[in-house]
């Protein structure tokens, strides 16, 4: 359980977090100070370099926080993953998160435009924020292990998908290029299974 002091670090960082959110998608990452996001969240501007060493580290967490909830998100809803075929949840993984990044403009933008390198080890690698959040490489590879069904480098079968999944949903969803979401994602899915029926290791299904 954690301590008091853990709980009002975790509420500061939160606070920040969620502040600079707003502030950054309203005004821009270049037009926001830290003493802006420091009056907006109620800390002190001295206090904003206990958690964060400049506004660009808080942005990599915001990044890396704001990816992991939308595939936890995802993850969540689907029906019975550990014993679906893994290639249809992944597939519905995927198609819930473009479909929320389809509503919710103001994140496909801050995502897109701040993800410097990839978005595959936001996801997979990020530094944790909270320790109660799951491990999506962790709760992936349990799928993999539920589906009875062998793959080799599912490491590098992930990176592939998340960021094939990132850039040509990005291009559909801003640029409707070079069809709009629902015009790629017949072809989406016909890649991905592509995918994982390359990776997969050839007379290994139980």
């Amino acid at each position: 359980m954690p301590t008091k002091v853990q709980l009002k670090k975790q509420q500061k960082t939160d606070s920040l977090l969620t502040t600079a959110y707003k502030l950054f998608t309203e005004r821009g990452i270049a037009n926001t100070s830290i003493a802006d996001i420091s009056e907006k969240a109620g800390v002190a501007k001295g206090t904003f370099y206990l958690y964060f060493k400049d506004k660009y580290d808080l942005r990599d967490r915001l990044i890396a926080k704001k990816a992991h909830q939308l595939v936890m998100a995802a993850y969540h809803k689907l029906k019975d993953p550990m014993n679906a075929p893994l290639e249809d949840s992944v597939i519905a993984l995927t198609d819930d998160i473009l479909d929320t990044l389809n509503k919710d403009r103001p994140l496909m933008n801050f995502l897109s435009k701040n993800l410097s390198s990839g978005v595959f080890n936001r996801i997979v690698n990020a530094p944790s924020i909270n320790c109660d959040e799951e491990d999506f490489r962790q709760i992936f590879m349990e799928m993999l292990a539920h589906s009875q069904i062998h793959y080799r480098d599912p490491d590098i079968m992930l990176f592939l998908i998340i960021e094939m999944t990132s850039a040509t949903g990005h291009s559909a969803i801003m640029y409707r290029d070079p069809v709009d979401l629902a015009g790629l994602k017949p072809h989406l899915h016909t890649a991905i299974r592509n995918i994982m029926n390359e990776y997969r290791e050839k007379g290994t299904e139980s």
